[in-house]
């Protein structure tokens, strides 16, 4: 199977032993599961690393960051707080059941931070992140949790910072014309304290009240995958067990992961699913193939509702041959 790049859903190609991944496709399945997280512990609303990544991408332009390195940017942008769980149930518990009003942004933010950092470096990325994760949360007159000032902290990591910002604003009461202007006014007061001059400038001169509206209306995943390469990476046995252990992290069983992958039936599958991508030259997933004669998928008619309504009439039409 293949990437389809507008759906947003991921897919396995073989060749010599190894597996051709999407591996971002792969983070942002994971992502969903961190939203949830997320949204439960600290009250923001799904797809919050999916908005975090889609900020930082279009911020992105501003700084000539493209190709690989974009790719590089909005992984990290969605796995930004991949260590949420880590650092509740191992740091928190014990604090939350003593006080149950504690607020997990204060003095032991940079743990997630440090268990996030750990989290990602055998994850396959291009460029060099190093610091991003661990540093998202810094601020840029060095009053952060590590006290790093800007000129100390990544570029990703100081857009990251921003982004994340902005859309925990937006969460407080919608992505409307008054949270715009809070960000907006928010922004300017703490320009050289809380964030470095040159990202707020990219994010003032990139976004408006109108794109910023978008922020949360249905379209926002597809405006991201239209902005990330999704260079498919071709990972050998030892990535991949990386990998599972990246999902570990986040209450996958790695054991089962890794037992499913390598079991007979599941290689029989994928042996049959390789040969039926190759017979009906399949392009994307998802798509749908009808009577072995027609063949139907979202990125070739543009919307998934559009693929359905084909589908339908498709199989409809072979009914009546039949007859």
């Amino acid at each position: 199977m293949v990437k389809n790049n507008k759906t947003g859903f991921f897919s396995i190609k073989l060749r010599d032993e190894k597996m051709e991944l999407d591996i971002i496709g792969l983070v942002s399945a994971c992502s969903y599961a961190l939203d949830c997280i997320e949204a439960e512990l600290v009250h923001v609303t799904n797809r919050h690393g999916k908005r975090v990544a889609y900020i930082s991408v279009c911020m992105a332009e501003k700084f000539g960051i493209t190709g690989e390195a974009l790719q590089d940017l909005a992984m990290c942008a969605l796995l930004h707080d991949n260590a949420l769980t880590q650092y509740i149930s191992e740091e928190v518990r014990h604090d939350l059941i003593k006080d149950q009003t504690m607020d997990i942004s204060s003095k032991k933010l940079g743990i997630h931070c440090v268990y996030g950092e750990q989290n990602i470096k055998k994850l396959p990325f291009y460029t060099d992140v190093t610091n991003v994760i661990l540093y998202h949360h810094e601020n840029a007159d060095g009053t952060g949790p590590f006290r790093k000032k800007w000129e100390e902290i990544p570029l990703f990591a100081r857009i990251i910072h921003l982004c994340d910002t902005i859309d925990i604003i937006g969460n407080t009461g919608g992505y409307d014309q008054q949270n715009w202007e809070q960000a907006k006014a928010y922004l300017v007061k703490y320009e050289n304290t809380i964030f470095d001059a040159e990202c707020v400038k990219a994010f003032l001169e990139v976004f408006s009240e109108e794109k910023f509206a978008d922020m949360g209306g249905e379209e926002l995943e597809k405006r991201l995958w239209e902005k990330v390469p999704r260079k498919k990476q071709f990972c050998d046995e030892g990535t991949c067990k990386d990998l599972a252990d990246f999902f570990a992290q986040n209450g996958l069983n790695k054991e089962e992961f890794l037992k499913n992958a390598n079991s007979f039936s599941t290689k029989v599958k994928n042996d049959r699913a390789f040969k039926t991508w190759q017979a009906y030259e399949i392009d994307g997933t998802p798509a749908n193939a009808v009577n072995g004669k027609y063949i139907t998928a979202p990125h070739m008619v543009g919307t998934r509702e559009g693929a359905i309504q084909v589908m339908n009439y498709l199989i409809e039409k072979e009914r009546a041959a039949k007859k």
